[in-house]
């Protein structure tokens, strides 16, 4: 049986709260990814850096789940909790409520009272957890759907050209290029090893071709290999799901505080 043991939870910066390290693990991009065969000084790939040096450096046992979400981030896991926890009570009735949502807004300090819960969490919860996943192969947010295409609600948020660029090596992959109205974002997923192993092994060879073609930016499109690898996300699903049907694939919402708007220090999350 495969379990999950971790979670690596991604950031830019230390992060402000404390977590014990065990079931939740702080990644602090630009530092825990320094060593090794690593590509950390490529601040255009975002957390795709944490994912790269976890794929190349960290070893992951056969039945062990490769976890991985952001520091404000979290998939919503009522296995893992108290029905009368307060991190869960409010978000429980409403998630079950709206059976379709997709994320479940918190406070940051109703988020900070989740995760630590989550981290925290006894041994004989996190055995709800695995047996609910026995049966999923990868887990990812429920995707967001948008009124237009993904190719085109790029090009309305960052640089066309750079999503042009994108879509053809894509298309040399044979990957899809954009043409569907859905998102699975945030870069968030839990998979079986060989899965992991799969996926970054695509990504790396799409992205490390798509990289030298752009001209990178500063402020707000400086991250823009990231962007780009919330839409290869999508398109390897669809890829994945076409060659390979018996592949079990699951979604989940995610919970999410807002860190960016209340918080007070500037040096962390």
């Amino acid at each position: 049986m495969v379990e999950l043991r971790r979670t690596f939870a991604m950031s830019h910066l230390p992060f402000s709260y404390e977590l014990s390290g065990g079931f939740v693990r702080p990644f602090v991009l630009g530092r825990d990814d320094a060593t090794g065969d690593n590509i950390a000084d490529r601040t255009q790939f975002s957390e795709g850096r944490g994912h790269y040096w976890l794929w190349k450096n960290e070893r992951f046992a056969d039945d062990e789940f490769v976890s991985i979400c952001q520091y404000r981030r979290y998939f919503w896991t009522p296995h893992l909790l108290d029905h009368d926890h307060p991190a869960l009570v409010r978000y429980a009735e409403h998630a079950n409520k709206h059976l379709a949502q997709t994320i479940l807004h918190m406070t940051r300090a109703e988020y900070i009272a989740y995760i630590q819960a989550v981290d925290s969490v006894p041994e004989d919860k996190r055995a709800r957890l695995n047996e609910w996943l026995s049966g999923v192969d990868i887990l990812v947010n429920r995707p967001l759907e948008y009124p237009r295409s993904i190719a085109t609600i790029y090009g309305e948020h960052h640089r066309a050209n750079d999503w042009e660029i994108f879509a053809s090596v894509c298309r040399r992959h044979g990957y899809d290029d954009g043409r569907h109205n859905w998102l699975t974002g945030h870069l968030m997923f839990i998979m079986r090893p060989q899965l992991f192993n799969d996926y970054m092994t695509a990504w790396w060879a799409v992205m490390s071709e798509v990289d030298p073609l752009l001209e990178q930016e500063s402020g707000y499109q400086s991250r823009k290999i990231g962007y780009l690898s919330e839409r290869f996300m999508s398109a390897w699903l669809v890829r994945t799901r076409n060659e390979r049907p018996w592949i079990r694939v699951q979604t989940a919402p995610i919970v999410e505080g807002l860190f960016q708007l209340d918080r007070t220090d500037p040096g962390v999350m």
